[in-house]
This record gives structure tokens, sequence and C-alpha cells, in this order.
């Protein structure tokens, strides 16, 4: 799994424009002590959804997971714990209050009641 660097996502230059459906379990995870894991789910004109594991997990420090699209759905889980440190980020569905101008923000996003 190779990391897609997130610039220009909300440009739509993305080959990841239709649809993206985790149903499994992804893992990136960092080893070493400084190193934290890096996953992103990104349809830039469609559907990014989650109904399996994302984890994204760290040592000293968690991962980031992002889960973006024009609609989002989560009912899966998503983890970016770290052993000995603080958790990571998750944006499911755009950035913060939708400020960022690089990343996607979703006009739909469902996060089920049984995701974690």
């Amino acid at each position: 799994l190779a990391a897609v660097p997130t610039e220009g996502f909300a440009h739509n230059n993305t080959p990841f424009a239709g649809v993206v459906n985790n149903t499994g379990r992804i893992a990136a995870s960092g080893v070493a002590e400084n190193a934290k894991g890096e996953i992103v789910l990104v349809a830039a004109n469609g559907t990014a959804s989650n109904s399996g594991v994302l984890e994204a997990k760290g040592v000293a420090q968690g991962g980031t997971v992002d889960v973006l699209g024009k609609t989002v759905d989560v009912q899966g889980a998503i983890d970016v714990s770290a052993s000995q440190g603080a958790g990571g980020t998750i944006r499911v569905g755009g950035d913060y209050k939708g400020a960022n101008p690089d990343v996607i923000n979703a006009d739909n996003t469902t996060v089920g009641q049984g995701a974690t």
C-alpha cells in the first residue's frame, strides 16, 4: 500500500475520483519509535466508504486516517492509537470546519451508530 499525497485532492487532481470502498482491514502502523502510519481513502467525485478496519497506529504518536469524498460513509472502525504516546488524527468528510482548501469537504457524511 503506497502513500498518496493529499495535496490537490480538493481540486480533483486524483486518480481516485470514483468510488473507494474498504470492507476489509488496512493497516499502516509504525514500528519504530518515531514512525506512524497513514491511510488515505479518497473518492474526489464519488463515495468513500469504510465498513472494515483502518489502523494507523504508532509508538510515540498515532498515525493519520483520512476518509474523503463528495459522499463519505463510515460504518467500521478507525484506530490511530499509540502504545506510548498521544493518539493520531482522523479526518472523515473533510478538515476542521471545512477551512482547509487542500482537503475535500463532503456534501454528505454518515458515521454509523456502531462505528468506532
